[in-house]
């Protein structure tokens, strides 16, 4: 499996996948995105077989030795296959000497889907990701901070998603704030 910069017929399948699997008040538009690579602040990775199936998506933020895993999706097609697996690890080596960051959703035993909660964070957990015991609100949900390679304060978080995206749009379109302050 090769994990690289999505282009042309990838990149098409990287924004279709982009769309099924994450709810649109969880989305920025992909132009956005497209827009933040262009100037160096995201990458929008492909996960790829060697017969160049398309597997899944990743798709990284990036300021100085912070970068955001801000979507990560597996295709139907690389599912129980380790395709998410592989994609943190080669994650790791290419963000090596850089602080890898997620936020997922907060373990709630009143959700619907806290099944998946919890096995979500189990497997960043395996693939050792530290818990930042930092919980934030995102575009209204409730969710945590988990890092890769080194711990990250709420204030270096909230200045990397300004730096990356503007303050207004940081209150607009996430509704950023901490929870637990």
């Amino acid at each position: 499996m090769q994990l690289t910069i999505a282009k042309n017929e990838l990149l098409k399948q990287v924004e279709n996948l982009y769309l099924e699997a994450f709810p649109a008040s969880e989305r920025k538009p992909f132009a956005m995105l497209e827009e933040m690579q262009r100037q160096g602040l995201a990458e929008i990775l492909s996960m790829v077989d060697d017969q160049g199936t398309f597997l899944g998506l990743a798709i990284v933020m990036r300021r100085g030795d912070l970068a955001l895993l801000d979507y990560l999706a597996v295709a139907p097609e690389g599912r129980g296959r380790g395709v998410g697996s592989e994609t943190i690890r080669q994650l790791a080596r290419r963000f090596a000497g850089s602080r890898l960051l997620i936020e997922i959703e907060l373990p709630d035993p009143q959700a619907e889907n806290n099944p998946q909660r919890l096995r979500r964070k189990q497997f960043y957990l395996r693939a050792g990701f530290c818990p930042m015991e930092i919980h934030i609100s995102l575009a209204g949900v409730a969710m945590e901070l988990l890092s890769l390679g080194g711990a990250v304060s709420w204030e270096e978080y909230y200045r990397l998603q300004v730096e990356l995206i503007g303050p207004e749009r940081v209150q607009k379109m996430l509704n950023l704030h901490r929870l637990d302050a």
